[in-house]
């Protein structure tokens, strides 16, 4: 099973993500991979409000340590966002924040003093845009539904629940014309 997860560190409703979806998969179960995906919600913030080059910075650490320094990268931004203030468009304070959680200094500067991984976060929005995301955070289950907004505990279950109920259920297209479906606003026959 797979979990695609928008989040954006300068969102207040993505800051309880880590716990409440850990506390759901242990209570779970069951093997489930967490893939995490980049969601500016506010693209024009003030420049030092802005959370592009901190989603940069996040797909560094998962290009430079996997998973873990990712999330270890992601915690340390939204806490010192969230607690501190602390400005996520700013390159500095994201320069010293990623080398304090284990990234290289250097490594990040060249990151942030280019377009590096920017195509990945604007992927990540455009295909957010394409299924229908528009807030954070959201957690969509095998690729089949989705669960929008801060979710509780028991939420995320029932969502993991349903997941794996499906596993063995494709997914089944609607038949269209070339309208996309909405048949009664061209008047086409299916």
């Amino acid at each position: 099973m797979r979990i695609d997860l928008w989040t954006d560190p300068a969102s207040p409703d993505c800051t309880q993500v880590p716990e409440v979806l850990g506390a759901a998969l242990a209570r779970f179960g069951a093997t489930v991979e967490v893939v995490e995906h980049a969601f500016e919600v506010d693209r024009q913030a003030p420049v030092d409000r802005r959370s592009f080059d901190a989603q940069r910075v996040i797909a560094l650490a998962r290009r430079e340590g996997g998973p873990e320094l990712e999330a270890r990268v992601r915690a340390t931004l939204v806490r010192a966002h969230h607690d501190d203030g602390a400005a996520l468009g700013d390159h500095e304070v994201l320069t010293s924040l990623a080398e304090g959680a284990g990234l290289d200094r250097a490594v990040v500067e060249a990151v942030l003093a280019s377009d590096d991984l920017g195509y990945e976060v604007r992927a990540d929005e455009a295909t957010a845009r394409m299924i229908g995301v528009e807030k954070v955070p959201t957690f969509v289950f095998d690729r089949k539904f989705a669960l929008s907004g801060p979710q509780p505990v028991e939420a995320l279950l029932v969502g993991l629940a349903t997941a794996a109920e499906q596993a063995d259920v494709a997914p089944t297209p609607r038949e269209s014309a070339g309208c996309g479906g909405n048949c009664a606003a061209c008047a086409c026959t299916p």
